[in-house]
Formats: structure tokens, sequence, C-alpha cells
């Protein structure tokens, strides 16, 4: 079910900065060229889960503020803000090769843009369904809470932006997430009581792991047993600070 992940922080942050300064912000043209955003919308969206038993979640969203949670009744409850009528959100739901996909896209990143743009996702998920997660995001900072979710696998890249992310107990198999920006503070959030090992570089910044015990390269919590479940982090960032929380 998964994509082709985006490598690291410095990588991370060539691409997204090649895709943000050819434009990346839409309605009727300005003076020098830009377009200028046009009047709030704000939509509502769900998304049924139909038969699916697994689902990957896809959200790309070029620039603006992100933020995502469980406790939906159905797969996805939605509330998408934006006044670049061209930045409305692309969402499908369909199955590709036996694998059902939720994908949420900002489209036409190309146009430039005047000052003012807004772009504001919302996004809930069904918390008992199985899903891969992964969020790609060029400029902005996310605010991802999943600890409630049911997941197998967690992919987050930012170019530039801090990430807060919250992850919940676990309850099957080792848990992978990863984590990649380019410029920007990351902080994760993680269950007390709950097996975690973290892998976390970054270029240029600190790295703090209160209550985690220093292992080689590696940073293990309390409750981590390599022969019980437990959560593997991976955060890699060019520039900024790591900060791994137990809550």
């Amino acid at each position: 079910m998964g994509r082709t992940k985006v490598l690291c922080g410095a990588l991370v942050l060539v691409i997204f900065l090649a895709t943000v300064s050819s434009g990346c912000l839409s309605t009727e043209d300005d003076d020098d060229g830009k377009i200028k955003p046009g009047k709030l919308v704000t939509e509502d969206e769900e998304m049924e889960l139909g038969s699916a038993d697994s689902v990957e979640v896809y959200l790309e969203q070029n620039v603006g503020d992100l933020y995502v949670s469980g406790g939906a009744s159905k797969l996805m409850e939605a509330t998408f803000r934006y006044n670049v009528d061209k930045w409305k959100p692309e969402v499908t739901y369909r199955e590709v090769g036996g694998d059902w996909n939720l994908s949420v896209v900002q489209p036409n990143t190309h146009l430039q843009v005047a000052t003012g743009a807004r772009n504001e996702w919302d996004i809930s998920l069904d918390d008992d369904v199985p899903i891969e997660f992964v969020a790609n995001v060029g400029v902005g900072s996310p605010e991802i809470s999943i600890g409630g979710l049911n997941l197998q696998d967690v992919d987050v890249n930012i170019g530039v932006g801090d990430l807060d992310l919250r992850l919940g107990s676990y309850d099957g198999d080792n848990l992978t997430v990863d984590v990649h920006t380019g410029v920007g503070d990351v902080t994760i959030r993680v269950p007390s009581g709950m097996g975690v090992r973290v892998i976390a570089v970054t270029d240029v910044g600190t790295i703090s792991a209160t209550g985690f015990t220093m292992v080689g390269a590696e940073y293990h919590s309390s409750d981590y047993d390599v022969d019980q479940p437990h959560i593997v982090v991976t955060a890699m960032v060019g520039t900024g600070d790591i900060t791994i929380v137990e809550t």
C-alpha cells in the first residue's frame, strides 16, 4: 500500500522549496501578475469507509495549516477553508490493486498568489480501521494528533515548518514512524508505559528526550523491550530541534 517515501532533512527541503519557489500560492490577477485571494470558502466533506479492511491515508498540502485527529464516525470527516478557488482540495477514495487509498491533495501548487491567502485543513479520521498514514507538507506547521488511530505505519515529511506529532499506545506488531523535515522544530509525543525506540538526527539543532536512556545512537524508553511490541521512531531534521516527550 505504500508510496515512495522522501528520504531526509536536506533532501526534503530541496524538493519542497523547489516547488514553493516556483509559485505555490491562486482569484483575480493583481498588478504584479499574482492572483489575489478571494472570499473565504468553508466546505465540509465526509467519506464512508465502505468495504475496506484497511486504508492508506495520503495528505499532500503544499502550503497552509494542517490539523489531523481521530474520533470520526466515518472514515473521514473534514472541514476545508480556503480563499484561493484553485486550491479547492482534491479528495479521492478508491481501490487500487486490492488496496484502498484515501487521498487529499492541494492542486495548482504552481500558481503565484498575493499575500492574505488561506488554506486550512481540519481532518478527523476513523479510530478503528487499520491506517497507513502519510502526510507531505511543503510549508506549514502541522498538528497531527493520531494517538487514537489504529496505525500501521506513519510517514510525515515537511519542507519548512514546525511539527507537533502525538502518538498513542499501540497493541499490534511494531509500529514504524518516520519523520523528515528540512527546516523547523519537531516535537513527538509518545505514550508513557509503552516501549519506544528513537533514532534522532539533526544537522543543526539539539535533541531532547527526557526520561529516555541513550543506547549507542538511539534513545530507549524505560519500557522498551525488543521482544515486545514497540514503537520505532526515526526523526531526521536538517535545521531544527528534536524533542521527544512521554505523555
